[in-house]
């Protein structure tokens, strides 16, 4: 029976135009077009000697697919079929309504399937692009993610969800955005249950004040941040203590900047090596009177370059190595303390001045480009 509803689930899937579009031609026209920009394929310094094609645009593309089939296709048949009333219909027939969503699934991941199949198929043989190493780990880490998002098991989906994250190039805590649609998905489901009716109101605020009150510290910075130093292992959220000695960074680089001659100074841009130091000069910078700070790192390489008329920069990172070959001299001038002596990754930064920029910044900046967590 589940064979025949699978087989009658996938032709209702193929009939719709817009569901083979989605999930087979957008992660093939990602694929495509952004594997043949260039360098795309060339080993990278930065993804330690891969390429970006086989290890962000193709899973990037495999994740967007997942991603619209578990979250827009599959919910929207569901839901037609609830709106129908094929379900109720079915749960009084000796098929049970779990066996139409379990073909439906199983269609998806079908889908899921053949698409990874063109995906790599076109992207080896159009554009030349490596295979996984390990093929066994490549399909489990693919269908512990697909099955996470199509699951409705709590435990199930919040470690598949994880693993799609990591899937894509992110990092662990971007899934924790996710979970509150996949707990009100749960409470949804345990309303309509016949013990919703005498322990909502008795339990369920207590519990959730008591979680409130434990995940608060995790999630907001209550603690004052002497105290915060002098207790390290006291709860708080991830990477607290990193903004620790902000306004003494922006007061270093002001500092810093200040000595140049008024000359020099007006030719000068801020680079900043990473996107935090970036931040904290964009946050406290104008207080000691300091110009837009520019960076390299992630998302803030795409608000803009430095002006052309900057032909020296003031850089604020351990090691200048993608400017430097730009400029003709580059030196330490300076370095970052906070006053609480924090040991975080700002701590004793040091500030670097580079002169004598040799060429123009529409072609060096492209350069600088780092999408590294």
């Amino acid at each position: 029976m589940l064979g025949k509803m699978t087989a009658v689930e996938a032709k209702l899937f193929l009939r719709d135009p817009g569901a083979p579009i989605t999930a087979l031609g957008i992660p093939l026209a990602l694929v495509l077009v952004f594997g043949l920009m260039p360098g795309t394929n060339q080993p990278s310094a930065e993804l330690g000697g891969h390429a970006a094609l086989p290890t962000l645009i193709a899973p990037m593309a495999v994740a967007i697919l997942i991603g619209m089939l578990a979250v827009m296709l599959f919910p929207a048949a569901v839901a037609t079929y609830r709106e129908k009333g094929v379900l109720k219909r079915l749960s009084a027939s000796p098929v049970p309504p779990g066996r139409l969503l379990a073909a439906q699934l199983l269609v998806n991941l079908a889908a899921v399937a053949v698409a990874i199949l063109l995906v790599v198929g076109a992207g080896r043989i159009a554009l030349g692009m490596a295979l996984p190493v390990n093929l066994g780990w490549f399909a489990a880490v693919v269908l512990l993610g697909a099955l996470a998002l199509f699951s409705v098991g709590a435990l199930r989906t919040a470690v598949g969800v994880v693993a799609l994250f990591l899937v894509a190039n992110g990092r662990f805590y971007y899934a924790a955005g996710t979970f509150p649609i996949l707990w009100a998905a749960a409470a949804v489901h345990l309303q309509d249950r016949r013990p919703a009716l005498w322990w909502r109101w008795v339990p369920t605020w207590p519990v959730f004040v008591l979680s409130a009150l434990y995940s608060l510290p995790y999630a907001l910075p209550v603690w004052p941040v002497q105290w915060l130093v002098e207790h390290p292992e006291a709860p708080h959220p991830a990477y607290a203590t990193e903004e620790v000695g902000w306004p003494d960074l922006a007061e270093a680089v002001a500092g810093v900047y200040r000595l140049l001659p008024p000359g020099e100074r007006t030719r000068t841009a801020l680079v900043t090596a990473g996107y935090w130091a970036g931040g904290a000069l964009d946050r406290y910078g104008p207080e000691f009177g300091l110009p837009e700070a520019y960076s390299g790192s992630r998302g803030l390489w795409y608000f803009g370059r430095p002006p052309d008329s900057a032909d020296a920069v003031l850089f604020v990172g351990a090691d200048p190595a993608k400017l430097t070959p730009h400029f003709r001299s580059a030196r330490i001038i300076g370095r970052v303390e906070n006053h609480l002596r924090v040991p975080n990754a700002s701590e004793h930064l040091p500030i670097w001045l580079l002169t004598g920029r040799t060429q123009s910044w529409s072609v060096l900046w492209p350069q600088q480009k780092d999408l590294k967590a």
